[in-house]
């Protein structure tokens, strides 16, 4: 259990630097919530006094929203410029240096960001259910 709270104890402080960063995000309150909660489940965890009802509602709504923003992102047009860059390296004209631009768009940094943040909601509730049924 002092290997989950190392690391429960970084990605508390992980969490706290991005929901920091949110200052400058079109919708930052909603991203300092999610970030804000995730830091705040960490914390918990180190003081065994996280509920493992928390995480796992996060997890559960962190993947379902992260659905929904991948239903809303640029992936037709992406796929669509996959497509032309095998082309245009078949016939060794570029190297499609502008696909990251794509993957960087907003929908896809914050299902990104969901996802993280999900797997780590995720993973505690696996270790407290564990560690409850031992």
């Amino acid at each position: 259990m002092v290997f989950w709270k190392v690391i429960s104890a970084t990605m508390s402080l992980l969490f706290i630097a991005w929901a920091a960063f949110q200052a400058n995000d079109p919708d930052p309150f909603l991203w300092i919530l999610v970030y804000g909660l995730a830091a705040l489940a960490s914390i918990l965890f180190l003081v065994n006094r996280l509920p493992i009802a928390l995480p796992g509602v996060f997890a559960i709504t962190g993947v379902i929203w992260a659905m929904v923003l991948l239903s809303q992102a640029e992936y037709m047009e992406l796929s669509a410029a996959i497509e032309l860059c095998k082309e245009e390296m078949a016939s060794m004209v570029a190297v499609c240096s502008w696909i990251p631009q794509k993957l960087m768009s907003e929908k896809w940094r914050e299902m990104g960001g969901l996802l993280f943040a999900s797997s780590w909601m995720a993973i505690l509730a696996f270790v407290l259910f564990r560690a409850k049924k031992e």
